[in-house]
């Protein structure tokens, strides 16, 4: 896997202020995790989208309608660079 910035080697992130749709059925499902990217996120929302990354691996993680400043700090910060991560822009 290629190391990311955002990928830390230890952590525990607070995630509390990010919508996350998980499949109804997870164990057995194919299907990306889908975060609604259209509120706010902090720096703690940004390391829990690189540790979910880590943790569904194929599956994918998308990061649906980032707001205009949350996208340029995606952008800045090469999230898609991250194996799994895409963003699907308005």
């Amino acid at each position: 896997m290629l190391a990311h910035p955002l990928f830390p080697t230890e952590a525990a992130a607070n995630a509390s202020g990010l919508a996350i749709g998980f499949p109804q059925h997870p164990d057995h499902s194919t299907e990306e995790v889908v975060i609604d990217a259209s509120e706010e996120m902090d720096s703690f929302g940004l390391r829990s989208v690189a540790l979910l990354a880590r943790m569904v691996g194929d599956r994918g993680v998308l990061l649906r309608y980032p707001q205009d400043p949350v996208l340029r700090v995606l952008e800045l910060l090469d999230v898609e660079a991250i194996p799994g991560v895409r963003i699907e822009r308005w």
